[in-house]
């Protein structure tokens, strides 16, 4: 057993992805954890998301299970990346909060969400202020 509490994280500036076995006591081999993020918009719209991490993950918004992916094993690679692109969802005006269950078999262990318009454009939204 281990001792875990929520922490403030930012994710990769480069590729967008939350390293969880960074942010969480070793090991993370065999291990779920748990990410939350609130995002702001301007005004009510849908959107289209891309959400991948190894191993696997279910995600919500605002409370609704939006989406789960268990990754496949790739021979050739030996990667197990989880993809569920194209998943249409209605952001409301105001703050949204994605809730992440992520499971980590061996290896690396990350999450991301993308959030894009219809044209594949990335939607601007801000973190609600402290």
């Amino acid at each position: 057993e281990r001792e875990v509490a929520w922490a403030k994280v930012n994710v990769d500036q480069t590729d967008g992805r939350l390293l969880m076995a960074a942010n969480l006591p070793p090991p993370g081999s065999l291990s779920i954890g748990y990410a939350v993020s609130d995002v702001t918009v301007d005004k009510a719209r849908e959107v289209m998301l891309t959400i991948d991490g190894d191993d696997g993950f279910r995600v919500w918004l605002n409370g609704a299970v939006i989406g789960e992916q268990m990754a496949v094993p790739d021979p050739k690679t030996r990667r197990t990346v989880a993809t569920l692109p194209g998943v249409k969802v209605q952001l409301k005006q105001g703050a949204n909060r994605f809730f992440v269950k992520s499971s980590n078999i061996t290896g690396p262990w990350w999450v991301r969400i993308r959030v894009a318009d219809a044209e594949g454009n990335p939607v601007d939204f801000r973190a609600p202020k402290p």
